[in-house]
């Protein structure tokens, strides 16, 4: 029974992993689009409410797949993973889990906070309102330059710790893990309030950090889901052969 628990275990953590990636390339690919390469452009109510019912459509899509790809799946696999280092790395599992959970949180509050206010906002009897604009411009900022920031910290304390337990045990892409935590700091830090004023190369540097961590997190959530979907596939051939069951790549320390 508890082989066959961990088995599916596997197979949903996998899978959580595998489809992380799709999903959230498309969220980049989309939001960029619709905002015609211009990120801060959607702070802007003159720009965000008057966009096209198809752009508003394809904003959703790129809200949802956030929502799901980057912070939903993503703490499904981070969970496992975590859950399945050995005891003595409990005390690294048992400070990023919390810091998954709020990096989650935020995320996915941001995302759909936004998708809701933008297609009750930009409707024709809310943009002629007075207070549409400004409302707008309070939610957006709230997410993107609140929610948004902020969530990268306890993402990147959580990518440190995992990755720091996953290197210990030898489980593989702990490297990974933890470059993307160490780029999701420098951004956390250059994009700090008022920042920017002293240092204007700030800004520019932790977005390109910001991206690369973003990158960063996908590759290892693909290359991670992949392998246990793989391990699992050669426990079921193992077992169907009649040779004892023996635990993932993931799941066992090796050299």
């Amino acid at each position: 029974m508890k082989t066959q628990a961990m088995g599916a275990g596997h197979r949903v953590a996998g899978w959580a992993g595998v489809l992380a990636a799709p999903l959230g390339l498309f969220n980049i690919v989309s939001f960029m689009a619709v905002a015609g390469g211009d990120l801060p452009a959607f702070l802007n109510p003159s720009f965000a409410l008057a966009l096209s019912s198809s752009a508003q459509a394809l904003f959703t899509a790129s809200m949802i797949a956030d929502a799901i790809g980057f912070y939903l799946l993503l703490a499904m696999l981070g969970s496992y993973l975590a859950t399945r280092l050995p005891e003595e790395h409990g005390g690294r599992v048992a400070l990023a889990l919390p810091c998954l959970l709020i990096y989650a949180v935020l995320g996915i509050v941001g995302a759909l906070v936004q998708m809701a206010a933008l297609t009750a906002l930009a409707s024709p009897d809310a943009t002629a309102a007075a207070g549409a604009g400004p409302a707008w411009t309070a939610i957006a900022t709230a997410a993107q330059g609140g929610l948004w920031w902020f969530e990268m910290l306890p993402f990147a304390l959580f990518a440190l710790l995992l990755g720091s337990g996953l290197r210990a045990a030898k489980f593989g892409f702990g490297r990974l893990l933890t470059a993307a935590g160490v780029l999701a700091l420098v951004y956390w830090v250059l994009s700090l309030p008022g920042l920017v004023a002293l240092v204007p190369v700030a800004g520019m540097v932790g977005e390109l950090a910001a991206f690369g961590a973003l990158i960063a997190i996908l590759a290892w959530a693909f290359l991670s889901g992949w392998a246990l979907l793989r391990a699992q596939a050669g426990a079921r051939h193992s077992t169907s052969a009649g040779m004892a069951g023996g635990l993932s790549p993931i799941e066992q320390p090796r050299a």
